[in-house]
């Protein structure tokens, strides 16, 4: 009962993934553990979890959550323009699809060199340009929305949500500049 309530109290509901199945996981791996460490009979040996039990314990829930994590960023979908967010106008946003794949994939040692390209093109535009990229592209936020209580990225910059298509549109611009001169 204990183990439950910290992660009830550690492991938040809001999570990008689902909690209530992260956390039942948790304790049935330290069920597991405990059923191993039993069928071993290693005598009076401790071992780290009977010595550091807090600790180890936070070292399973932390892994678990991180795991969890980078999974959720993995299979979160490219955001697509939806209708309230179209003015008629399309976009090339091949280079602004770049960022979000940097941004939300898990990082691998063989696209490191891209991701560092992309990170300091992003990092190089103002400002306002590189706020909207960010918060649309690696955060996910939508650019507009009728509801108003949903988090946008122009909710977040004060600004109309036609204002942050044109900043997007600049960025994507600048940022296929960028990336062409460097390779």
């Amino acid at each position: 009962m204990r183990c439950r309530q910290i992660l009830q109290q550690k492991i938040s509901d809001d999570a990008p993934f689902d909690a209530a199945q992260l956390r039942e996981e948790i304790l049935a791996k330290l069920a597991c553990l405990f059923a191993e460490d039993l069928a071993q009979d290693a005598g009076s040996e401790l071992d780290f979890y009977e010595c550091q039990f807090l600790r180890a314990f936070s070292f399973l829930r932390i892994s678990a959550v991180r795991r969890a994590t980078r999974e959720a960023k993995r299979l979160a979908p490219v955001p697509q323009p939806s209708e309230e967010d179209g003015d008629g106008d399309t976009t090339d946003e091949e280079c602004l699809a770049r960022v979000h794949e940097v941004y939300r994939s898990e990082p691998t040692h063989e696209h490191e060199v891209e991701r560092r390209r992309i990170a300091n093109a992003v990092e190089s535009l103002p400002d306002d340009e590189r706020a909207a990229v960010v918060l649309r592209y690696a955060c996910g936020l939508p650019v507009a929305s009728k509801d108003p209580d949903e988090e946008t990225v122009a909710k977040r910059c004060s600004v109309a949500g036609r204002t942050i298509r044109n900043r997007l549109r600049a960025a994507n611009a600048k940022l296929k500049d960028l990336l062409k001169e460097e390779k």
